[in-house]
């Protein structure tokens, strides 16, 4: 009798936990997709609480941002997603810390100039009080 009440409880247990795991992972999902229409369609006051005020935001070729510095060039056009097409997401939580790889494909109109961009991106993100802050961000370019 002791061997099935302990098996019931671990089972409860670990349905648990598969559930609290997809609903973080619903959630990062989320944050991801918020990102991606700030991206396209820059809100400066949601901009403000989506990025971590510690924000290191890194680009293809090389340039490094802070919080300040990457809203600012979202709102200015200096980056400038047209649309953007996200795949092959993969997460990973670990307490209240998680990361994000995906490739992303997007038209761009940069300072006017219009391109395309395919990039794997790696992102970090920090849980608080009112939801996931994007604490890092790194792309490398891949080739077309």
């Amino acid at each position: 009798m002791k061997r099935i009440i302990i098996s019931m409880l671990c089972f409860l247990l670990n349905i648990n936990i598969v559930y609290a795991q997809g609903k973080v992972r619903s959630e990062i999902e989320k944050s991801i997709e918020t990102l991606k229409q700030l991206m396209i369609d820059p809100d400066k006051s949601k901009l403000e609480v989506l990025l971590s005020d510690y924000l290191t935001y890194g680009h293809s070729n090389g340039l490094v941002e802070n919080k300040t510095q990457c809203i600012e060039n979202f709102m200015s056009g200096t980056s400038d997603f047209v649309d953007i097409m996200i795949d092959n997401q993969q997460h990973e939580v670990v307490g209240k810390t998680a990361w994000s790889r995906y490739d992303l494909f997007a038209h761009t109109n940069n300072k006017g100039v219009a391109g395309e961009t395919k990039l794997k991106v790696l992102l970090v993100w920090v849980k608080k009080a009112n939801g996931w802050k994007l604490l890092a961000r790194q792309a490398v370019r891949i080739p077309m």
